[in-house]
């Protein structure tokens, strides 16, 4: 054989293994490829898996006169390995009723079942109609959590590829209400009759001076006389609920008038007495879930009050 059929045999043979080489290569990476989507339809199929349910009895503590603390536990089963959840956002429901919400930027979520504890703190001297009346219908409350958690899915537990959004949804039922303090029950009852009787004016505001002399706030001095005072009331609302408002009170007299306090559906917006001049004004800011809002000056020269309902 001469030298030249020698040289074109060793380049056949060359190209034949490098043939086999790349065949065995990408028939490796094909295996692989495949069994990267298999694991990777495996794992989000799984996300079907994720559940939420109630672990224990939600507690519902006072916090302060007029506000509650609810803690809810909840355990979350993940279908999975360890995951660092991004974020947690959840919204509370009292009978139906919004309550508040929470979120929790970061959580590990356990392999299998994890417990953990979404709390959220009520204002009850903010409480809408539906939720003060449902407070003081009864001791005995169902408590609705839903919200989502932001879950990286990782390939193999490492490599992070897709985020998905996994909702949740737990209710507990005959949650006990402890005994509520004057004030809050007072708040309770001034918004129920708000929502009641709003065209009613002057027996709310009977009722808003009732609602402050009977807390353990300190009442100022009254009398049957009117304050030489002008008060005006600017408002917007604030989605979903309620509205900011803001209230300008200028003295209208030709003597000083000592403001004690002002109150805005029976809460103190202003809570360190005030000596107003004769043309000088002051500007409160507040924020009210209900309308009519019914503004009350206390002074050492009488009341003055104001209705804001836009």
């Amino acid at each position: 054989m001469s030298s030249i059929e020698e040289r074109v045999t060793k380049i056949e043979s060359r190209l034949r293994r490098q043939r086999i080489m790349a065949a065995v290569k990408y028939t490796i990476y094909l295996v692989i490829i495949i069994g990267v989507i298999v694991y990777l339809v495996g794992v989000y199929q799984h996300m079907d898996e994720w559940d939420a349910q109630l672990s224990g009895t939600p507690q519902v503590s006072p916090i302060g006169p007029t506000a509650l603390h609810l803690e809810i536990p909840v355990k979350i089963y993940n279908p999975d390995g360890d995951v660092l959840a991004r974020l947690v956002y959840y919204k509370v429901y009292v009978e139906g009723y919004y309550a508040g919400d929470g979120f929790i930027p970061y959580l590990d979520l356990k392999s299998g079942w994890s417990e953990h504890i979404f709390k959220v703190d009520l204002d009850l001297s903010r409480a809408g109609c539906g939720l003060a009346k449902a407070l003081q219908a009864g001791s005995e409350l169902t408590v609705r959590v839903e919200g989502y958690a932001m879950v990286d899915l990782k390939a193999f537990g490492i490599i992070p590829w897709k985020t998905v959004t996994v909702p949740f949804n737990v209710t507990a039922t005959n949650v006990t209400l402890p005994g509520l303090p004057a004030e809050a029950r007072a708040f309770l009852a001034l918004t129920s009759y708000v929502c009641d009787h709003s065209g009613d004016v002057m027996s709310l505001i009977q009722l808003l001076e009732q609602t402050v002399s009977t807390s353990n706030l300190t009442t100022p001095p009254k009398s049957n006389l009117t304050a030489p005072l002008n008060i005006s009331v600017e408002g917007s609302p604030t989605p979903p609920i309620g509205y900011n408002i803001t209230v300008k009170i200028t003295n209208t007299g030709e003597e000083p008038v000592k403001i004690i306090t002002v109150t805005v559906n029976g809460v103190p917006v202003l809570t360190t007495p005030r000596d107003l001049q004769p043309g000088e004004s002051i500007t409160l800011s507040t924020r009210v879930l209900t309308t009519p809002a019914v503004i009350i000056a206390y002074t050492d020269h009488g009341s003055a009050t104001a209705l804001y309902n836009p």
